[in-house]
């Protein structure tokens, strides 16, 4: 299949293709990480791996896996329909299928058993047995991304000369239903799950929140249009880290961003957002140490990064907020960057951001 990158509203360049690993709070399934992902896959040449919860990790029913072990044998139509997810077209992404012209645009479960079984030894719980890029398992996001950190990379990314572990480069949460503001993350354990394990395997992380949406289920030919914005966004400002190179954040920082409200008459068009670099907090009494003070030459007329609640939530525009953060483990409290990763975060996003104008 061939991509057209420079059809898309808000492209940029070819870009280095980097390892992600998509993962969510609202189940593998959701509008908003699917959509996401489908973009990524058809625009990009990142290697992608989406593992999340089966459903919406609030309703996660059972705290251990229940799948069959392969001692006991399934039924043709057991086999057939147990992995099976309808909304995937099946005729790409394939962890077999790496040559883009050797496509099986028949693919059929029923004839690749053995390709879903060896997909199936090394991730024994749900997939999608047409992309086997797409996963999930029946446990909340921690323990989640824990299994698909340690299970999937090495089977599904390309070898690297000299890699003795087998990682992402950057891992991305979302977009989360609705926005992530202050100390809105502390209730997203998505996002708990992800940081925790990027400082394990010190690799950066983003995470993605958007302000209208509700959950969801993805299907291809009935996208939602907050969840097309938002996708087409995210990628950008992915496209935009992967295009410096590694390392693609400051140290130990993760990148929090939010999206406005979209709606049919507003906001309706990616090329209608600015993205702008944003302070975490703007809670006196809150445990986020105040981060603003910082020169930045992409703030106007200000010394500072305004805080998100006052740059997401403004009317008179699109803005999209980004914050870069620290978070200090196993305490859980954010703080601000230093002032060599803030200018290094200016450095790296320079070619979207955009500074706030006047009210």
């Amino acid at each position: 299949m061939v991509k057209f990158h420079l059809l898309h509203i808000v492209a940029l360049p070819l870009t280095q293709a980097i390892r992600l690993f998509l993962t969510n709070d609202e189940g593998w399934d959701d509008s908003n990480i699917r959509t996401l992902y489908n973009d990524l896959s058809a625009t990009t040449s990142h290697e992608l791996i989406l593992c999340a919860p089966e459903i919406e990790s609030s309703q996660t029913r059972r705290p251990f896996p229940m799948f069959n072990t392969g001692d006991e044998e399934l039924s043709e139509d057991e086999w057939s329909d147990r992995d099976d997810d309808s909304s995937s077209s099946g005729d790409e992404g394939s962890v077999f299928d790496k040559d883009e012209k050797s496509h099986e645009n028949d693919w059929s479960p029923l004839n690749n058993k053995a390709r879903v079984d060896l997909h199936r030894e090394h991730w024994p719980y749900g997939f999608n047995v047409s992309d086997f890029h797409l996963n999930y398992a029946p446990f909340p996001p921690y323990i989640t991304v824990g299994e698909g950190l340690e299970l999937l990379p090495p089977w599904l990314y390309r070898e690297r000369d000299g890699e003795e572990e087998v990682y992402p480069d950057l891992l991305v949460v979302g977009p989360k239903i609705g926005s992530s503001l202050g100390n809105d993350w502390r209730y997203d354990r998505a996002i708990i799950a992800v940081q925790m394990a990027a400082e394990e395997i010190s690799r950066p992380s983003i995470f993605f929140a958007g302000a209208t949406g509700v959950r969801v289920t993805f299907r291809s030919d009935d996208q939602q249009l907050w969840s097309k914005i938002y996708a087409e966004l995210a990628k950008k400002i992915i496209s935009t880290i992967a295009q410096g190179g590694a390392p693609y954040l400051p140290e130990h920082t993760h990148l929090h961003v939010n999206f406005p409200h979209v709606t049919e008459e507003r906001c309706n068009d990616a090329s209608q957002f600015k993205f702008i670099l944003t302070s975490h907090s703007d809670v006196p009494d809150s445990d986020v140490p105040d981060n603003r003070p910082i020169p930045d030459p992409r703030s106007c007329k200000e010394q500072s990064f305004p805080y998100e609640q006052d740059v997401v939530k403004r009317l008179d525009g699109c803005y999209v907020s980004m914050s870069l953060v620290t978070m200090e483990i196993p305490s859980f409290q954010r703080l601000g960057p230093s002032e060599t990763a803030k200018q290094e975060i200016i450095r790296r996003l320079d070619p979207i951001v955009s500074c706030l104008p006047d009210m």
